[in-house]
């Protein structure tokens, strides 16, 4: 896999446009953690709007950039000063009940049994009921309203959206057919790395079930070798990564286990819980196991 990557980096010096260069960086960079995913998704809504890509497809995505943009114009400081007048307010013009409620949720807030949007949602609400004047607060208020829009974020369907204003946004840089092929070998040499590294995810297998033929190494060879005399890639023998092929059947029994451990987690999960008579439990796994226990969970009526 190193040897395949090193020839798609001598195709893509030579075949890729200074744009399509930098956004094959800036997807490695964030792939390997070199930047934020915050830094990742500033660089998308860039590429974005210079390539006129639509961004209503993405509405996480959008929610996102706009809460980012929220989240730059309010003092955090200024935040916990305002919160602490407002509360010192609210003692002094809502009713016995409100203040009691206040400080029920207050306490609640402390311990980290309800959240920042519960608690703040129910901040704002008790000062409006008490006719509290809320404009000397600007720095709360924004704080209130960017929780909202933050909670709105679906962050598994973000993290989808990302990849497919990605895709998207590649769809616009490409010129030529021979940009576009290599892009899709070199994606699917890094989906093979992750295949043998263990790192897919449920989702990552069914894309592996359905392009297997794609990604054996006969591809490989056949794409690199046109290249061989223009590039100076040397002439591959058909069977020079054929050791992969070999061992696609050993990841497979790997995957194919993890995914019976769905069933085993859920089943042991829920006879503790009936065992301890519990109606509700928190279990704790790996990613890859995260879609399959959530359709197993839906079955037996969770």
């Amino acid at each position: 896999i190193g040897e395949m990557r090193k020839y798609a980096e001598i195709l893509k010096a030579n075949l890729y446009s200074p744009e399509l260069k930098e956004m094959d960086k800036m997807l490695a960079d964030y792939k390997t953690n070199k930047i934020t995913f915050s830094d990742f998704t500033e660089y998308l809504a860039s590429a974005a709007a210079k390539m006129k890509v639509d961004l209503a497809p993405y509405p996480n995505f959008q929610r996102q950039q706009e809460a980012k943009k929220m989240e730059s114009k309010i003092d955090f400081k200024a935040v916990d000063a305002e919160r602490t007048k407002l509360i010192g307010m609210l003692e002094k013009t809502a009713n016995k009940k409100q203040i009691s409620e206040l400080v029920v949720k207050s306490l609640s807030f402390r311990m980290g049994k309800i959240g920042a949007e519960d608690f703040y949602n129910f901040l704002k609400s008790t000062a409006v009921k008490a006719r509290v004047n809320l404009a000397p607060y600007k720095n709360l208020t924004a704080y209130i309203d960017h929780l909202k829009l933050f909670s709105a974020i679906d962050t598994a369907a973000l993290f989808e959206e990302c990849d497919q204003l990605a895709e998207a946004i590649h769809d616009k840089l490409f010129t030529t057919a021979e940009q576009r092929n290599l892009a899709k070998v070199n994606k699917d040499i890094g989906f093979l790395a992750d295949l043998f590294e263990l790192k897919l995810s449920s989702k990552d297998l069914e894309y592996y079930r359905a392009h297997k033929g794609e990604l054996e190494s006969g591809r490989f060879v056949g794409f690199f070798n046109q290249y061989a005399n223009r590039y100076g890639i040397p002439n591959l023998p058909r069977d020079r990564f054929s050791s992969l092929d070999r061992n696609f059947s050993i990841v497979e029994d790997f995957y194919e286990a993890a995914k019976k451990r769905d069933h085993i987690l859920i089943e042991n999960a829920v006879n503790k819980m009936d065992q301890d008579a519990q109606d509700m439990a928190v279990l704790v796994t790996g990613g890859f196991h995260t879609e399959g226990m959530k359709a197993l969970l839906k079955e037996k009526g969770y």
